[in-house]
């Protein structure tokens, strides 16, 4: 690569990975930008620029496990960390429940 391309769009799949990492709703209208403690709601009506909703999440031990999905009607996002926890939250960052990581004891030798 010569110096002329250095400014140039980065490659297909490094722009599809954060696409994906940001899930947008399925009606085109919501983005979820997962940050390091906290996932950012944001609209389209100013083009993603500011912050409608903040959902605060712990400090995950392995971020690159996390998941964030929006619900078909595009009213509700849950979130998904490393340690199996699943949060699901309101448009305006309210948690509304927690689903635990089931747990499963590992019998004697």
């Amino acid at each position: 690569m010569d110096g002329s391309d250095r400014h140039s769009a980065p490659p297909a799949p490094v722009y599809l990975w954060v696409l994906c990492a940001s899930p947008i709703s399925s009606n085109g209208k919501l983005l979820a930008v997962v940050q390091d403690q906290c996932v950012e709601i944001r609209s389209v009506r100013d083009d993603f620029g500011s912050i409608i909703g903040k959902c605060q999440v712990p400090k995950d031990p392995n971020p690159q496990w996390r998941k964030a999905a929006w619900s078909h009607d595009c009213t509700l996002l849950g979130y998904a960390d490393s340690t199996g926890t699943v949060r699901l939250f309101d448009l305006i960052g309210s948690e509304l429940f927690i689903i635990p990581p089931v747990t499963v004891p590992v019998p004697p030798l």
